[in-house]
């Protein structure tokens, strides 16, 4: 017997807790809405000493990492990259876990803009520089939010996650910069490309990066450019 291994790819992952919610890396915290209460992760930078205000980066996970423990959404995607390179990261970033789906309107998606609230509140997180970014399902996820609430965000991240051509009125107002991988599904890379077309037919401020012979996951490449982050870092709602 023969065992291969191929696109091997270790990374340290976030243990965060409840305990010295003040001090940098991940924590645990709880929202509620009523009276259903939620938890979800927050990353402090090194930087942060609570008299100025940080961008905030609010990341949606994917379909597999749906639950209510409030860790898994911190353990891929944003959460393993800034893991890995915390330095590279001076933002404050919300994780909140899905149930269900990110759609607009759903109470997952209310629960995730009541997390934010919460950082931007206890954490002087700059309300005019919050990144609405996600991976699949939280890359819909993202198009879907943001379609419904584009006064909240700076910028958009989108990460092989389809959006709607019908929201691009509203979204042409957002820089987007969207992620895939070009051997991801043929929907998934067609829907990506008309999406930042569609945008840019309308007069807005979209770009697309193809990682070729990439599949699915597109996400560690994408979180771990320093590009992404600069850019991330620069962006200011109007």
């Amino acid at each position: 017997m023969q065992i291969q291994f191929k696109d091997v790819w270790i990374q340290p992952l976030p243990r965060p807790t409840s305990e010295a919610l003040e001090k940098p890396g991940f924590h645990l915290r709880t929202v509620k809405i009523g009276k259903i209460e939620r938890k979800y992760s927050v990353f402090i930078p090194k930087e942060y000493d609570g008299n100025r205000s940080f961008p905030v980066a609010l990341f949606l996970h994917g379909s597999g990492e749906r639950g209510n423990d409030g860790i898994m959404s911190a353990q891929v995607g944003l959460g393993a990259a800034i893991q890995a390179h915390a330095d590279d990261y001076p933002m404050l970033a919300v994780f909140p876990q899905a149930e269900k789906t990110w759609q607009a309107g759903s109470e997952d998606a209310d629960f995730a803009l009541a997390a934010l609230d919460d950082v931007i509140k206890n954490y002087k997180g700059d309300r005019n520089k919050v990144i609405l970014t996600g991976l699949s399902m939280g890359g819909a996820g993202t198009w879907s939010i943001a379609a419904a609430r584009p006064g909240r965000f700076a910028a958009l991240v989108p990460v092989c996650g389809r959006g709607a051509e019908a929201n691009v009125p509203v979204l042409k107002g957002l820089p987007v910069w969207a992620f895939i991988g070009d051997a991801d599904r043929d929907e998934s890379v067609l829907n990506t490309r008309a999406m930042v077309e569609a945008i840019h037919a309308a007069g807005g401020r979209a770009r697309e990066t193809e990682y070729r012979g990439v599949p699915h996951n597109s996400w560690d490449r994408a979180y771990t450019d320093p590009a992404l982050v600069e850019w991330m870092l620069a962006q200011a709602r109007r």
